[in-house]
């Protein structure tokens, strides 16, 4: 699938100086999502070191992963390959 705007949301938008936050959900898988280009929709919104918490899908299986603005040149945004959060429900 390609990049949905309607599921690319801000948390919190401070400005220059400040890492924004987004959230943003998709079907896709996180290998997708995490190659350079996937977000160039929202070039103008993102700055390097913006921090995007992605909800992505492996199969029908939900992962949880921040991914980190590692460039925007030209429109071309490029994230980083994303630290998965791990959850565990022990009851």
């Amino acid at each position: 699938m390609a990049f949905d705007i309607n599921s690319f949301k801000a948390i919190t938008q401070y400005g220059q100086d400040t890492p924004d936050l987004f959230i943003y959900s998709s079907p896709d898988a996180l290998s997708v999502i995490r190659a350079a280009g996937y977000f160039n929709d929202r070039s103008v919104n993102l700055k390097v070191n913006d921090i995007i918490l992605v909800v992505s899908s492996t199969g029908g299986t939900p992962v949880h992963s921040f991914n980190v603005v590692n460039s925007n040149t030209g429109g071309v945004v490029d994230v980083t390959d994303g630290l998965v959060i791990t959850a565990t429900d022990t009851n």
